[in-house]
């Protein structure tokens, strides 16, 4: 049987989700939508800025384990995405801005990168970053 409750559970919703384990695996008890971005599923550039920033973030990730300044990092960046008019300008500062966050939350970019992880989603991207 499907869950009734798996229309929350879409590509670039932000969800509260309950899992419980069951004979065949995990079954979903309990989803509630906190935050959708409806611009991100509606505009394609946004979209694949989005699914490029969570696939990064996946990739550098273990699975069950947990890091706070990566997950800020990430709604901070999905955050930027949705809401940040000149997105699609700048998508090429953008990524690598979010890719250097990345290295330096993993450890490889200087510390001068990290303290600025510091106050959770203050920081989603600099749009000045290389615009001369």
């Amino acid at each position: 049987p499907e869950a009734k409750l798996k229309g929350h559970v879409e590509p670039f919703n932000f969800v509260n989700i309950q899992f419980v384990l069951g004979k065949y695996g995990e079954r979903l008890t309990y989803c509630s939508a906190l935050t959708v971005w409806p611009r991100m599923r509606s505009d394609l550039v946004r979209g694949a800025l989005a699914a490029y920033t969570a696939a990064l973030v996946d990739a550098h990730c273990f699975l069950g384990e947990k890091d706070e300044n990566m997950w800020h990092l990430l709604l901070g960046d999905l955050n930027a995405i949705e809401t940040k008019p000149e997105i699609r300008q700048k998508a090429a500062d953008f990524l690598y801005a979010v890719e250097s966050r990345l290295l330096a939350v993993l450890g490889y970019g200087g510390e001068e990168d990290i303290s600025t992880l510091q106050t959770p989603v203050a920081r989603p991207f600099v749009l000045e970053y290389n615009s001369k």
